[in-house]
């Protein structure tokens, strides 16, 4: 018996041991996403310093590709904007400005601060930290990990029931039995202390041998085979207990961004007055698939052609492969226009070198566009890229102007879809005008050239396993801050 309750405990030190060692490799990714140095400010002057020697009260620099090192309050921005999908779960990047925000404001709405472990997708910004380490919003994570409370289940509770009841029947059977026991020995004429001892020792053993002490390995091991399972499917189990919990569950809700949705903004839709609309196959960076046309056939025409590259001359994302993996630098919503282009055979990087830019008006929310001079050979043109009402109302004056009443139908129909709808519009250049673009330009006067609709597109493995939850009679709840339509 002893060798017996030795294997159990020795089991579930290994299984425990097993479970908060995965975890700990959770919380260390979390950690990870933490960069290693900052760019601070140091006697008078920016110095690279490691990330471990910044405290509150320090000045650092964030520019486009830094990952945030802390916990920072921004004091001056340019064009500033921030992923924070890893934090928040939003998908699109958020715009930050200096301006004071409420100090009940949730999380996303903190325009004002940028937090350790998010990534700078355009602009620069100079800040102070306020938070470091552990105290971050990232740290604050972590240690919700870490400090996790002891998981009671209703199968931890039948078991500490069975246990008292048990308990409490061994100790009941056990002196009725040592009381019996001295009252023969008694009668029989046996010595008091001779009796007591032996009668003592049989109840003992009797003790002993009613614990099920096969009771918890069986327990262990079952639900150590379901957490093997569910390990097979990238799942984390941190309390071995919770695996039995999942037996009973009837509502999963889960976050959108990333678990339910690949996190990577995908053109899926264009639209041109002079050819209408066009699907657009693929998901996610990988710069392959189809263009549909309205009348079947599969290939972009002229219109639709000019459009993609349109949009990828004013734009600042540029698509990367390194050991059969694209990645995006910059905006992710530029980066879903970089790779429609490269889906239609336009090599992006040769194109811009090739069309150079001149000047730039950068986004900013205030004007919900952004415009670019390119020179292409003796001919200059300018490109107007933003929110489609916008860019229709700097299409007006032109010659030939599209028909407002029909493009906005467009714009409803794909929105509808859940699809956030971008306008691109052109024109020549004026002659004399040198090469410095302003506002003034583009105020009127462009050509509209169509519309391009994109999404996050849901992940292949979370239809199935959400086909598999209503099949079992789970309900699937998404948790998102996206608009009720998307």
């Amino acid at each position: 018996d002893g060798l017996v309750v030795l294997a159990v405990v020795i089991l579930n030190s290994i299984i425990g041991f097993i479970q908060e060692y995965r975890a700990s490799r959770a919380i260390e990714a979390l950690r990870e996403m933490v960069p290693e140095s900052a760019s601070a400010l140091r006697d008078g002057h920016m110095a690279t310093i490691p990330v471990a020697d910044l405290v509150p009260g320090d000045v650092i620099t964030l520019a486009s590709g830094d990952k945030v090192p802390a916990d920072a309050r921004l004091v001056l921005v340019k064009n500033l904007r921030v992923d924070e999908a890893a934090l928040t779960g939003e998908s699109l990047p958020v715009e930050k400005r200096t301006a004071a925000v409420p100090l009940d404001s949730s999380l996303g709405d903190c325009t004002s601060m940028a937090y350790g472990g998010t990534l700078i997708t355009f602009g620069t910004s100079t800040a102070v930290v306020v938070a470091t380490g552990s105290r971050t919003e990232l740290g604050r994570i972590s240690r919700l990990l870490e400090q996790a409370a002891d998981l009671v289940t209703p199968l931890t509770r039948k078991l500490a029931w069975l246990g008292k009841v048990i308990t409490v029947g061994i100790l009941v059977v056990s002196v009725l039995i040592l009381g019996f026991g001295v009252f023969r020995a008694m009668r029989a004429g046996v010595e008091l202390w001779a009796a007591l001892r032996e009668t003592l020792i049989f109840a003992i053993a009797l003790a002993v041998g009613a614990i099920p002490e096969g009771l918890p390995a069986i327990v262990t091991i079952a639900l150590a085979i379901g957490v093997q399972r569910m390990a097979a499917r990238q799942a984390i189990v941190r309390k071995l207990p919770a695996v039995e919990t999942l037996g009973s569950t009837t509502v999963i809700c889960s976050d959108k961004t990333g678990t339910l949705t690949r996190n990577e903004m995908t053109v899926k839709a264009l639209w041109t007055p002079a050819e209408g609309p066009v699907q657009v196959e693929g998901a996610g960076l990988d710069p392959t698939g189809d263009f549909i046309a309205q009348d079947g056939e599969r290939s972009l025409k002229g219109a639709g052609q000019a459009l993609v590259e349109a949009a990828a001359l004013c734009n600042d994302a540029t698509l990367q492969h390194e050991a059969g993996t694209y990645s995006i630098t910059g905006d992710p919503t530029e980066g879903a226009l970089v790779v429609v282009a490269e889906k239609a055979g336009v090599r992006v990087d040769e194109m811009r070198e090739r069309v150079r830019r001149l000047d730039a008006i950068p986004f900013e929310s205030e004007r919900q566009y952004m415009a670019t001079l390119h020179q292409d050979g003796d001919v200059r043109r300018v490109v107007l890229k933003g929110a489609p009402e916008i860019v229709l109302q700097h299409c007006r004056g032109a010659e030939g102007a599209v028909d407002e009443a029909l493009v906005r139908t467009r714009i409803e129909e794909l929105a509808g879809q859940g699809m956030r709808v971008l306008g691109v519009a052109t024109k020549p250049w004026p002659d004399g005008d040198g090469a410095d673009l302003t506002e003034v330009h583009v105020a009127e006067g462009m050509l509209f050239s169509g519309l391009i609709g994109m999404l996050d597109p849901p992940r292949g493995e979370a239809i199935e396993a959400i086909r598999a939850c209503h099949a079992a009679g789970i309900e699937v709840k998404m948790i998102t801050g996206d608009h009720r339509g998307t």
